[in-house]
């Protein structure tokens, strides 16, 4: 992901910091010492944050885990101010699979706090009982902890979306009702349960506007998602391809792009080489490639390579699946030494809107 900084990796997945993260921690570390100019102070505050989002990777570790056990593969997680994000290749359909993946996040940090409370009820001395206020300090340390973790799962246990309980909900549903109808409940439940936290917010605390602001807007999102993939689940690449599409010669200088990208509408072509296509030229490729070498560079210093053949017959879901893994805005369909067509964004949302008319 742009902007992260990579951390680690485990079990294949790499975890990332978003700068913004980094933010973050000199933002406590500042505030915390302009309270107590006390270094130590100052230390365990930003110690006790990285523990906090520690248990947050753990936390999308429990789905990534979950979800690979289903055939999920998870690409990366990356660490927000707001909390982590695990990103993976598709969500799972089955009922029972969403729900495992869904509810293995929050049992994780159950896991976390029935952990600290042993530790908490065994070594009893040294630990201040209770929420935690104030500066942070030692005995405060594992009771924060405690207490956040209890929050993460309750609060991602809220059935709504796209918190982890929405999906947990949707699950549920989805063993009487038809995906895309328990979506739109689950999704409804969700944006009346953000109304309520609105209202809530506007007299006791402006945080839980912000909360269902967030949550109403992420309802709404999954369930516009749901009818999408429910519309293009109904055709195949063959449906919609597009047959007339312009191709470039990896041996062309830049400046031939530049003239087809203002000659058409086109902002992404297929690029030959030796007669097969072999690389996907974008708009943005072509501005990075004339800052940094002019405009008479070869096309196939600039072009991406890392293209992927799609058959007519395949789904459309499933091509909309690999642009987003590949991150390429098109797609070749057929095969390298024949070429049926081309498939973009453009082009299957464009088929979206006219089976709609068409309704």
């Amino acid at each position: 992901m742009k902007w992260s900084i990579p951390v680690g990796q485990f079990r294949g997945i790499k975890v990332y910091i978003h700068w913004t993260f980094m933010l973050l921690l000199v933002w406590i570390a500042m505030s915390s010492y302009r309270l107590s100019h006390n270094t130590n102070q100052l230390l365990l505050s930003v110690g006790y944050i990285l523990t906090l989002f520690a248990c947050v990777v753990l936390h999308e570790f429990g789905h990534a885990l979950t979800a690979r056990r289903f055939g999920i593969k998870t690409k990366d997680i990356t660490l927000f101010p707001m909390g982590g994000m695990a990103r993976m290749e598709k969500m799972p359909e089955s009922p029972k699979e969403e729900f495992l993946v869904a509810i293995a996040g929050p049992l994780v940090n159950v896991v976390i706090a029935g952990g600290l409370f042993l530790y908490m009820y065994l070594w009893p001395g040294g630990h201040t009982m209770g929420f935690p206020a104030g500066a942070m300090t030692a005995d405060k340390f594992i009771p924060a902890l405690f207490a956040v973790n209890i929050i993460m799962a309750v609060f991602n246990l809220i059935p709504a979306f796209p918190m982890d309980g929405g999906r947990i909900f949707r699950a549920l549903l989805s063993l009487k009702l038809e995906r895309t109808k328990a979506t739109q409940i689950a999704a409804n439940l969700g944006q009346f349960i953000a109304i309520l936290f609105v209202l809530l917010g506007l007299f006791y605390n402006i945080w839980l506007v912000f909360i269902g602001i967030f949550i109403y807007l992420g309802a709404g999102a999954e369930a516009r998602q749901e009818y999408v993939q429910r519309d293009l689940s109904r055709y195949h690449v063959g449906n919609l391809v597009m047959s007339k599409y312009t191709l470039l010669s990896a041996h062309d200088a830049l400046s031939a792009a530049l003239r087809a990208l203002l000659d058409s509408q086109e902002r992404e072509f297929l690029v030959t080489e030796n007669g097969i296509v072999s690389g996907v030229l974008t708009r943005d490729e072509m501005l990075a490639g004339l800052a940094q070498f002019g405009q008479n560079v070869q096309i196939g210093k600039i072009m991406r390579r890392d293209i992927q053949f799609i058959p007519p017959q395949m789904p459309v879901t499933d091509a909309l699946r690999i642009m987003t893994e590949l991150n390429m805005p098109m797609l070749p369909v057929g095969y390298p030494d024949k070429l049926v067509g081309v498939i973009d964004m453009e082009n299957i949302s464009e088929f979206l809107l006219i089976q709609k008319a068409m309704q």
